[in-house]
């Protein structure tokens, strides 16, 4: 089966909502913090958050408690990573009742299991964006509705279309993450 791609214009209008927020936000410089569970797939899916998030004005935390963006990034496959999501994403409603501004979300291939999503929506109803790994691209527009006041659950049935040309923030050091699965196309410098 072939890789279908994002459409430009659909990687340009992310582009464009990243900059309405960054001129929302006005100078200001709010802290996001990404907790990462499961397979290195997930290690670069939440760099390419990081690259949004920064590109929007947000700066990096190692300190969940005064973050003004928490995202959680789960994983389907091991066992313990999908405990342990439950169980943290629990800890957000004391932040959320400290914060009312605090955006939370949770993502991932866990997220992309429907009835999973659903479950955690409804457990969990201080968790602002539950989406799965198909929408990553869309998170600046996602991030526009919350601060609307709105609530996301976005979550495609079908394969994930490859959306090229985001934002990422590389981690530290020399190694980094390339999609092998969907082939080259020369963007693993970037």
């Amino acid at each position: 089966m072939k890789p279908k791609f994002v459409e430009q214009s659909v990687i340009e209008e992310s582009y464009a909502a990243i900059e309405r927020i960054s001129k929302r936000l006005n100078g200001a410089h709010p802290h996001y913090y990404i907790e990462t569970y499961g397979c290195q797939m997930n290690e670069h899916d939440s760099e390419k958050i990081a690259g949004m998030l920064e590109g929007m004005g947000y700066i990096r935390t190692d300190d969940k408690t005064t973050a003004d963006f928490i995202l959680f990034n789960t994983c389907c496959i091991r066992e313990h990573a999908e405990n342990r999501t439950f169980g943290n994403v629990g800890f957000l409603k004391e932040l959320k009742s400290r914060n009312p501004a605090l955006i939370t979300a949770v993502c991932g291939c866990m997220m992309q299991q429907r009835e999973v999503a659903k479950r955690l929506a409804a457990r969990f109803p201080f968790v602002d964006m539950i989406f799965g790994t198909n929408e990553l691209h869309l998170i600046p527009q996602m991030v526009e509705k919350v601060m609307d006041g709105g609530r996301v659950f976005e979550i495609k049935d079908s394969d994930g279309d490859i959306a090229e040309g985001l934002p990422i923030k590389r981690c530290e050091g020399f190694s980094t993450f390339v999609n092998i699965m969907y082939g080259c196309n020369n963007f693993c410098s970037l």
